[in-house]
């Protein structure tokens, strides 16, 4: 998610510049403040190391459909589109080498994502600063709201994060 702003040079020329939605957080401890920057139109925070590893997500109700052949509640779809926001698999990622092209073994492996990860709690496996990704409908997400989320966060974590 980037938001474009356009900004006036001292030459009096238009310039976009693009902001991204993300902000850095340093934390500390367990938490399932996650849930609180989750809405229906931001439906998925994952907070990941800045090397790219999941240390925690969570999805928002409304995000997750049912796959009705299978009979699922939905929570493999929700993890691989966490796993696929949070960069940790790519869309194309059929199409690089894999232990194995089917859908089904990589939905085993996104399950296999509960070792470090749980909807809504985070387990303390790496060193913080630790990026927040939000995920939501272009456009629907101020930059704004964003901002207001972060800094409820800010104040009940008590540790600083910057936006970037």
């Amino acid at each position: 998610m980037l938001r474009r702003r356009v900004v006036k040079s001292t030459s009096g020329a238009r310039h976009h510049r693009v902001q991204p939605t993300n902000m850095l957080l340093n934390i500390e401890g367990t938490t399932s403040l996650l849930a609180q920057v989750v809405t229906p139109k931001t439906f998925l925070a994952a907070l990941m190391t800045l090397d790219g590893r999941v240390v925690a997500y969570h999805v928002h109700p409304s995000a997750i459909e049912a796959d009705e052949d299978k009979q699922s509640d939905g929570s493999d779809q929700a993890k691989i589109a966490a796993a696929i926001a949070s960069g940790l698999w790519r869309e194309d990622c059929y199409e690089r080498p894999l232990s194995s092209n089917s859908k089904a073994e990589l939905a085993q492996e996104v399950r296999n994502l509960d070792a470090v990860c749980e909807l809504g709690q985070l387990r303390l496996n790496f060193i913080p600063p630790f990026l927040l990704v939000l995920v939501g409908k272009t456009g629907s997400v101020s930059v704004e709201t964003l901002s207001m989320k972060a800094q409820l966060l800010q104040d009940q974590l008590k540790v600083p994060f910057s936006s970037i």
